[in-house]
């Protein structure tokens, strides 16, 4: 074997200890405390493992090492030097977050980096997301998605909204949380003020009596705010947008999911 072989995955036993400070980062709660979170499932583990975000452990089952996928992860998990923990299948069912468990998880390090200078960082034709107090996990990992495809500079989560780290959201973002920066815990108005001293356009998505979309987007900087599900962005961030737009109804629907209009608009910005 030559010295420049690439090493070859060794596998440690999950010590009790180890079983429970996994089992803590369940709870939102530590995963804060420890700044670590879990991702599951060959394809998110992989998307972690391919970024560079620092991944801690790989922990698997012992019927992860029939998955078609197992060899890949597990090859460029020893490539990047992270540790792989073998525990039992009834344990792993405890740390799954889904009904049918894939048999891999991996612990993976929050990337911690705040808003600070990042406006003056932006230039050109940037297009940039605020997600305004969205509750629902599934919708944020869809949006932040969305702008992955979309290719949006950058995703805001404002105060409110549901945890990053939630496994629903990580879940739904299908690995985008890997692909683009996104800033949590954002105190909005001072970033929507911030976004406008740094030549940025706000533009408020809302539900009704904003412009069509027909409406022609301007090249530019621009920085489009989504609201809360139910009620919409807070009154004091719509007063500071610049524009609003609003998706034309053309049949008897009450709303569109927060999810799906980001969708709609962005690929109209993109058009």
């Amino acid at each position: 074997m030559g010295i420049f072989a690439e090493p070859m995955p060794v596998y440690h036993d999950l010590t009790s200890a180890q079983k429970k400070f996994v089992q803590k980062l369940l709870l939102k709660k530590y995963r804060g405390q420890e700044g670590k979170f879990i991702v599951e499932g060959p394809h998110l583990v992989g998307e972690a493992l391919d970024s560079s975000w620092m991944v801690d452990d790989i922990i698997m089952a012992p019927s992860f090492g029939s998955n078609p996928h197992a060899p890949k992860i597990l090859k460029r998990a020893a490539s990047k030097r992270v540790r792989i923990m073998e525990t039992s299948d009834s344990f792993f069912r405890k740390i799954s977050d889904t009904v049918a468990s894939q048999g891999i998880v991996a612990v993976v390090r929050e990337s911690v980096s705040g808003v600070g200078d990042f406006w003056l960082r932006n230039e050109g034709d940037a297009v940039l997301v605020a997600l305004d107090g969205i509750t629902d996990p599934g919708n944020v990992g869809t949006i932040i998605r969305s702008c992955d495809w979309f290719g949006v500079g950058a995703v805001l989560l404002g105060r409110g909204t549901v945890e990053l780290y939630n496994p629903k959201t990580l879940r739904s973002t299908m690995g985008s949380i890997f692909h683009l920066p996104i800033y949590t815990d954002v105190d909005l108005e001072s970033g929507l003020s911030e976004a406008k001293k740094s030549g940025f356009r706000v533009i408020a998505a809302v539900s009704s009596g904003g412009a069509g979309l027909k409406k022609q987007f301007h090249s530019g900087k621009m920085l489009i705010v989504f609201g809360n599900e139910a009620h919409g962005i807070r009154p004091a961030l719509q007063e500071m947008a610049d524009e609003e737009v609003t998706i034309p109804r053309f049949g008897r629907a009450e709303s569109l999911n927060v999810a799906v209009s980001a969708g709609i608009i962005l690929s109209c910005v993109r058009m």
